[in-house]
């Protein structure tokens, strides 16, 4: 029954805590794609996209829990993951039929096709005039449109800037990044519109992506600091 989303565009964030890292590391096109349109994905696309290991069956899940804690743990890392993947296995090979069919990989040549070229103000357009009766397709346009623009395009050069960074550095730069968005009103609003008043009616400072000022994006990625928090992150 797994649902799993990073609709962090419907409050003018981004996809943190690591999401960087997952989302650029997702097949294809289809990391940016979940992270513009806060798209929603179950255990098969979780899978798909590298943010999970297994699928197990909700039926299964007491016995699973009941045999990790039967057993004999130690100090050793190797032995430990040996243990949970001797849980695991025979209880993921009997959910296979339980499977839900997945949303991305299926999607993933239309995926490519609206993420195609590196604007992202017309990778926008093109999500959100979709003329498309497909319920994911649909319900993901929406998100993006109902998103903010400005947070579009923070989180599309987020993930282009961190795209062959290491762990620690997606930490930095996620740090960096947020700081900055939580002194912007932008976030206030979205937070505002979707979780406080529930009005749902944002007051975004551009209705167009293109009628964002570039040194307004590069204030985002703009260190607010000396010296990053994190820098002996390792």
């Amino acid at each position: 029954r797994t649902r799993i989303a990073m609709p962090e565009v419907s409050i003018a964030l981004f996809p943190d805590v690591g999401g960087s890292w997952f989302l650029n590391h997702a097949p294809g096109q289809t990391g940016e794609f979940l992270a513009l349109t806060g798209a929603s994905i179950n255990g098969a696309d979780a899978i798909y996209v590298g943010i999970a290991d297994r699928f197990i069956a909700s039926e299964h899940k007491d016995a699973v829990i009941a045999d990790m804690l039967n057993q004999q743990w130690s100090d050793s890392v190797e032995r430990n993951h040996a243990l949970v993947r001797h849980v695991l296995r025979p209880i993921a090979e009997q959910s296979i039929s339980a499977s839900p069919a997945g949303q991305v990989e299926p999607h993933a040549a239309t995926i490519a096709q609206l993420l195609d070229g590196e604007d992202i103000h017309d990778i926008i357009d093109r999500i959100t005039s979709q003329d498309t009766d497909d319920p994911w397709l649909a319900k993901a346009r929406e998100s993006l449109a109902y998103g903010s623009k400005l947070a579009a395009l923070w989180t599309h050069r987020q993930l282009w800037e961190t795209r062959h960074c290491g762990l620690a550095q997606i930490f930095q730069a996620e740090l960096q990044l947020v700081t900055n968005i939580l002194r912007h009103p932008e976030f206030t609003e979205g937070v505002r519109a979707l979780l406080i008043d529930k009005d749902r009616k944002p007051a975004w400072q551009y209705q167009n992506s293109r009628d964002v000022p570039k040194d307004v994006i590069d204030h985002f990625f703009t260190a607010p600091w000396d010296e990053n928090p994190l820098a002996d992150l390792n």
